[in-house]
């Protein structure tokens, strides 16, 4: 039984790809190390390779290492953090929850809705010529201007390359004297979404040395312009990751 269960999960995950597996909302989370329960809103975005984790503005990402189905439908994985330290999760949809484990730090997520969502279409299927009504045409259109890619055809880049955008960082950053006082420095890891204008009005912080740094480096991302990341010859938003240095001399 447990090699036919190995080999459905090693098919369940080559079939699905990096394809997005599951999206599960909940407001409960439990604390298993303190025993003790908070209410706030998240959402976890589960995949074979990837885990995402948004609680407001706040979005952490984690490259899954091991993933593995059991008897009873749950999802074991392993992956690493921002800091390249191993957790391990526990995800079952069934029972609309997730676990974590980080060392002894536990974290028991209890979930809401957990959807999963449509695969894209077979390229090779026959097209559906059916005229479809304005109504989806619309909610199609919305779809495509509010998709965030993080790869494109052309991605984005800061006019002049690398070396201006360093340059443009460092001249005109403000040191937040929180951090001066302190003698707080280091980098800020930023994800910044492009939009098709070439702006940045989202982004969310990955590193965060603290002291103030992780303010600033969001103000000074959000003043840049790119030139736009480009998909099938068309403007797109594209998430672009943005090191901020904070090392005074």
């Amino acid at each position: 039984m447990k090699r036919i269960v190995a080999l459905f999960a090693l098919l369940f995950v080559c079939h699905q790809g990096i394809a997005q597996l599951y999206d599960a909302e909940g407001s409960r989370v439990f604390d298993m190390s303190q025993k003790s329960t908070r209410m706030e809103k998240f959402v976890w975005s589960i995949d074979s390779s990837q885990l995402s984790y948004q609680s407001g503005e706040k979005k952490y990402y984690y490259s899954v290492t091991s993933f593995a189905l059991d008897e009873g439908g749950v999802i074991n994985m392993k992956a690493l953090d921002l800091n390249d330290d191993t957790v391990v999760v526990r995800f079952s949809p069934q029972q609309k929850m997730l676990e974590y484990y980080l060392r002894e730090f536990g974290l028991r997520y209890y979930f809401d809705k957990v959807t999963r969502p449509k695969p894209e279409e077979d390229e090779t299927a026959v097209a559906d010529i059916t005229p479809k009504p304005d109504s989806v045409l619309v909610a199609e259109q919305i779809a495509r201007d509010t998709m965030i890619y993080d790869e494109a055809d052309v991605m984005p880049e800061y006019p002049g390359g690398k070396s201006e955008m360093m340059s443009y960082l460092m001249k005109n950053q403000r040191y937040p004297p929180k951090a001066k006082k302190e003698g707080i420095k280091g980098f800020v890891q930023v994800n910044a979404v492009v939009e098709k204008d070439g702006t940045v009005k989202y982004c969310d912080v990955r590193k965060d040395p603290g002291g103030g740094l992780a303010e600033e480096a969001i103000r000074l991302v959000k003043s840049m312009k790119w030139t736009p990341g480009y998909k099938s010859d068309e403007a797109v938003r594209v998430r672009m990751p943005v090191t901020v240095s904070f090392m005074p001399k």
